[in-house]
């Protein structure tokens, strides 16, 4: 019992505050209203409603938590009633409310309702009153039918609920487990597969170099196929030309895992497979068609105006317009993740809230910015709006106020880490 009464006391204690932050910001706009109208311009205006907004919306989230106790179930009695001036009274209720008396007691307490009201119950008790027994009783069955077929209804909706949950649990599996433990062991240690053999056909595939296991010029015997292939050399497996690059990818993992593991089968150590996914080559210069031909073995390399670098996207003239849009689509895909944690509907605090921004958001957007800060104003824009959009969102913040009003939140926007990067 005692628990449940701290839990109370407290709770009542956060209304309070918070019903005495709204009553202020309230009172200090009916003092802009009454002194400041000459002066007083639109957006601070829509400033006060922004902040009492936030008020209202924090005082709604606390009294629907789930901790909140249910204040609606308890009653306020007056235990002691005086025609005599209270100064305690006076002094809590900020000189409204002089004496606690039995002219006030109904209205404050609302122990006596109110004269529409108190007129509309006796009109109906009257008219109860005067209504005759057989036509009450009509109307309590026809109450009553109505109110079993509803029964009925919804006792139906329920045992077809119950049955399709029912079905639903006793479906036929889909899965094994044997099969999932063979596969995992043949992804990490290589069981079960079977050794291919090779089948000569023309070139292999390009993008690719196969070489010995051996470290060449060891001295000692090499094995049968693990001498170095050239891609023009007839007899190379077909397979590798034909195979698809994802599942390229894929064989590749796999066979780097299973010699991390050292758990490699005798077939697979006869050769090297190193894959080199699409090669490009740029040149960093502001001059026009200055690109120069490029060949590895032979095969020119193409020419591309972008390439990625350590996360970083390079252009030929090192505008960061590119970069520049993929961290603003990195940035929207991370927040849509994490909508359910920074989102307006998030129950978390705005500390939480922040703390998760600092920690996930903004190094996506701070990695790097020694390099692409020094782009033109309106890139670093980009990545600056959306930063707004982010912080309004997480604060719950309507979509009047200005963003200035973000710098109160001790967070630093990208033009901000840009001229302590470049100071430091």
């Amino acid at each position: 019992m005692q628990r449940e009464e701290k839990q109370q006391d407290a709770a009542l204690e956060a209304i309070i505050m918070r019903v005495n932050d709204l009553k202020n910001s309230i009172g200090s706009m009916l003092v802009k209203l009454e002194h400041e109208y000459e002066t007083l311009n639109w957006p601070s205006f829509l400033d006060n409603f922004a902040l009492m907004s936030g008020h209202l919306t924090t005082l709604s989230k606390m009294l629907s938590h789930d901790k909140s106790p249910p204040l609606r179930n308890l009653t306020v009695l007056p235990l002691l009633l005086s025609p005599d001036r209270d100064e305690e009274l006076l002094r809590l209720t900020e000189g409204r409310v002089p004496t606690f008396s039995h002219d006030l007691v109904p209205d404050y307490l609302r122990t006596k309702p109110e004269p529409d009201v108190e007129r509309q119950m006796i009109q109906m008790e009257h008219k109860a009153a005067n209504l005759a027994y057989e036509s009450a009783q009509k109307q309590v069955t026809a109450y009553s039918k109505v109110v079993n077929h509803v029964w009925d209804i919804v006792s139906k909706a329920r045992e077809e609920w119950e049955s399709e949950s029912g079905s639903r649990s006793a479906a036929t599996q889909t899965s094994s487990v044997s099969d999932t433990h063979a596969l995992v062991a043949a992804v990490g240690m290589g069981k079960g597969l079977k050794p291919m053999v090779q089948q000569p056909g023309p070139s292999g595939a390009q993008g690719m170099m196969v070489a010995p296991v051996g470290r060449p010029g060891a001295g000692g015997p090499q094995q049968p196929g693990s001498g170095p292939m050239n891609p023009n050399q007839p007899g190379q497996s077909e397979i590798l030309k034909n195979i698809k690059r994802k599942a390229f990818v894929k064989l590749t993992t796999l066979i780097n895992a299973c010699i991390r593991l050292n758990h490699v089968p005798n077939a697979w150590k006869t050769a090297e497979v190193i894959m080199i996914p699409n090669p490009v080559h740029i040149d960093f210069t502001n001059k026009r068609n200055a690109q120069q031909s490029i060949f590895i073995h032979g095969t020119q390399v193409p020419y591309a105006n972008t390439t990625k670098y350590l996360g970083i996207t390079l252009d030929a003239k090192l505008q960061w317009k590119e970069h520049i849009k993929r961290k603003h689509d990195e940035l929207n895909n991370k927040f849509r993740k994490m909508y359910w944690l920074l989102g307006r509907n998030s129950e978390l605090s705005i500390r939480n809230k922040l703390t998760l921004y600092k920690q996930t958001l903004r190094p996506v957007c701070s990695y790097g910015i020694q390099l692409w800060g020094c782009t033109s104003e309106s890139s670093i824009q980009v990545i600056h709006r959306y930063q707004n959009k982010l912080l309004k969102c997480i604060v719950d913040t309507p979509w009047y106020v200005r963003n200035t009003d973000h710098h109160d939140l001790g967070i630093r926007m990208v033009t901000d880490i840009i001229a302590k990067s470049a100071t430091s």
